[in-house]
Formats: C-alpha cells, structure tokens, sequence
C-alpha cells in the first residue's frame, strides 16, 4: 500500500478558504450601506490584476437593501441581485446581513 500511484489522482474541489468572500461588515465600513443609492467597484487587493466586482445598492432607511453584483470569471459574465436585512443593536445601530433566497437565512460573508 501507497506505493507509486496510488494517491487521489482527480480534482479537488475548490475551499472556502481560497475563495473571495463579501462582507456586509466591509461594505458598511466602507459606507456602501448608507441610506441612499450608490455604486461602484469593489477591489480584492492592490494592483493591476486585483480582482474586481461592479456592485450598485440601494438602501431603504427601514432596514432593508439590494445590492446587485457584475463580475466575470473565465470569459463569462454573472450578475446576480441579492437582498439585505438589518437587525437593530441593543447598543443602537444596525448590523447588516445578506438573505439568502432559498431558505431565508441570514449570513454576513458571500
């Protein structure tokens, strides 16, 4: 056993951990969750080659907003539209999160 070969020859799946992930914390930090409209580009790094997602949202002063994403990977295009919940904070403020659409879960990383 182990010799020459017998190792796991397929492809391994992609980790969460080598993913770029979204934070709502990161977008509000970053004033993208300001009541209003707004838009822009969201860089992962510094540089030329940094990855890039055009994003435009909207937030309403009730506590909910969408927030569209544009990117591409490998030559295709993606855009996906994706709501945003608030909860308030007993110490005041609100803390965001994205919804999913499936099963109506609240989560703060993409």
């Amino acid at each position: 056993m182990g010799g020459p070969g017998s190792g796991f020859t397929g492809v391994k799946k992609l980790t969460v951990e080598a993913c770029l992930t979204l934070s709502t914390a990161d977008l509000a930090s970053y004033g993208v969750l300001d009541p209003g409209c707004r838009s822009g580009v969201w860089r992962w790094g510094e540089g030329q080659g940094a990855p890039t997602m055009e994003y435009e949202c909207s937030v309403h002063r009730a506590g909910y907003a969408y927030l569209t994403l544009r990117y591409s990977t490998q030559g295709e295009n993606h855009s996906y539209a994706v709501s945003l919940v608030s909860t308030v904070l007993p110490v005041g403020g609100r803390r965001w999160w994205f919804k999913c659409p499936l099963n109506d879960v609240r989560v703060a990383n993409l």
